[in-house]
């Protein structure tokens, strides 16, 4: 996180929708794993041509992983929204344009 914080990313924290928290290895892991599994399962359903299920099983995917990323920094988060921010704000912009973009596809697209 850099020396300033995004006035998103603050207003979060205050309304208690993204925490500091402690975390563990375990926690971390624990999201792997379902972040692997909800990607194997996206995987079995577009063979299967089930395109709606694949798309939410892949967000998921993604919604987990972040879940990791930010556990490893010592944030938890209360929404998908404030995920998306904490990505942005802890590693790049990108990622949480991934997921915020991709969150829409599955509720919209």
């Amino acid at each position: 996180m850099g020396s300033r914080i995004s006035s998103v990313f603050a207003r979060l924290l205050r309304e208690r929708k993204l925490v500091r928290a402690r975390t563990d290895r375990k926690m971390v892991e624990k999201e792997i794993k379902a972040a692997e599994t909800d990607l194997d399962d996206a995987n079995d359903s577009l063979k299967q041509k089930k395109f709606k299920w694949a798309t939410i099983q892949g967000y998921y995917s993604m919604f987990h992983s972040g879940r990791a990323l930010i556990y490893d920094k010592g944030f938890r988060e209360k929404s998908h929204f404030a995920l998306s921010v904490a990505l942005r704000e802890l590693f790049s912009n990108e990622l949480g344009r991934y997921l915020i973009e991709s969150n829409y596809r599955r509720h919209w697209g």
